[in-house]
């Protein structure tokens, strides 16, 4: 028996029939686009892949590159993909698509982003640096790249020579949290809280949210909590507490001081001479002496510069040898 076919399905037969003419016409079936459509929208868009430049003895690709307007021997872009590099012994993943910096004299990444956490072990702290921030290198004179500069992942407990130091991460976008030198010692972090040292048998008191520097595990200079009277040879003289970011007091690595920001006008005998002081600028002795190697002058003055005497104004800068004559007037 033949099937009849009805009036309504008649016209839902020409109906398609049309819709599909419609799609011929148009070069394809309606599922035919919709596959298109999600192909298309699973092909990724191609990623820009930079150039390849040769750094820290590998090829890496460094998209949108930029002569530094601050050096000839560096270029800035940002990283194509993601790569890591060897300093030292230490593998150090960097993360793409972020801001990089690099040496082109020698052929070094000088600044980069961190892709993930890692640990860096000096003699006596492991040190654990954050994913997602800056960690910067340097070249020493040897020619080795080390690591210079990074972000803590938190506040961390610290042992560097014989002291137990809470360092902060401050996350200060101008300063890294913690610098290293050359031989992967501790030499630069912020206080996280108020520290005292005893410094050839003198207490200095250090601010927290501060910096504190060290040279071969002691500290050789920092920001004091408050002004305090300190002797240097036959001086005495106020050392000033706050200073901005600068130290306000400098240690030789014998605990010697060699430099301080004057807190109070004071006026010093150097040599034949009564030399006024300018407060809250650096008084700097040569070295391991109590011989002072330059001063700002306090007021207006007629002193003898290289055998001739002279009228100086207040604020110029005088450098002195060791027998305490003034060489030169800047």
């Amino acid at each position: 028996m033949k099937k009849r076919i009805l009036l309504p399905e008649i016209i839902v037969l020409l109906l398609l029939t049309i819709f599909a003419s419609s799609c011929a016409s148009t070069g394809g079936t309606s599922s035919e686009a919709g596959v298109d459509a999600a192909r298309a929208a699973e092909t990724p868009i191609e990623k820009n892949r930079g150039e390849e430049v040769f750094l820290n003895g590998k090829i890496i690709r460094i998209a949108d590159i930029e002569q530094s307007k601050y050096s000839d021997t560096m270029k800035t872009g940002v990283l194509a993909e993601e790569t890591s590099v060897d300093i030292g012994g230490i593998i150090i993943p960097l993360k793409e698509g972020e801001a990089v910096r690099f040496n082109t004299e020698y052929n070094y990444i000088i600044e980069a982003t961190l892709a993930d956490n890692i640990t860096v072990n000096t003699e006596k702290s492991a040190v654990m640096l954050k994913a997602g921030t800056p960690i910067s290198f340097m070249r020493n004179y040897t020619g080795d790249i080390y690591l210079y500069g990074g972000y803590l992942f938190d506040d961390s407990e610290l042992t560097i020579g014989s002291y137990r130091i809470d360092a902060a991460a401050a996350g200060n976008q101008y300063l890294p949290d913690i610098v290293f030198n050359f031989k992967g010692e501790i030499v630069q972090l912020t206080l996280q809280s108020d520290h005292t040292f005893i410094i050839k048998d003198t207490r200095y008191t250090f601010s927290k949210g501060t910096r504190l520097s060290f040279i071969n595990g002691k500290v050789s200079g920092g920001i004091l909590k408050e002004n305090k009277k300190v002797n240097i040879g036959k001086y005495e003289v106020t050392a000033l507490a706050s200073s901005g970011s600068v130290p306000s007091i400098n240690f030789t690595e014998d605990g010697n001081i060699f430099m301080i920001m004057i807190a109070e006008p004071v006026t010093l005998r150097v040599g034949t001479q009564r030399i006024p002081v300018m407060a809250k600028k650096y008084l700097s002795f040569h070295y391991n002496t109590d011989a002072p190697h330059f001063v700002y002058l306090g007021s207006d003055a007629a002193l003898i510069v290289a055998g001739e005497k002279k009228a100086l104004k207040a604020g110029a800068k005088l450098e002195f040898d060791r027998e305490g004559r003034i060489t030169k007037v800047e």
